[in-house]
């Protein structure tokens, strides 16, 4: 049986994702929406980054947290590739 995994996004987040173009936004949303079903399918990241990951939606970047014991996909940042990491 497949887990659900309840995404929440913080208001920052949100306010970046506003700030793309329309159809950004729906291929961004889309993403966020797989992470239901597989929130482990991004990269595993590191440095100050350490226990988040990251899924490509090309340029952009979605850095998100995942806590298995409450089965939520908290996303955090969401931007340019070039920005995100920073």
């Amino acid at each position: 049986m497949t887990m659900i995994y309840r995404v929440i996004i913080l208001a920052r987040a949100k306010k970046q994702l506003s700030k793309l173009p329309p159809k950004e936004q729906r291929r961004i949303v889309q993403a966020l929406a797989s992470l239901e079903t597989d929130p482990f399918r991004g990269k595993q990241l590191h440095g100050d980054y350490e226990g988040a990951w990251a899924i490509r939606v090309w340029p952009y970047r979605i850095i998100y947290t995942i806590k298995k014991e409450l089965v939520t996909v908290t996303v955090v940042r969401i931007g340019h590739r070039k920005d995100v990491y920073r």
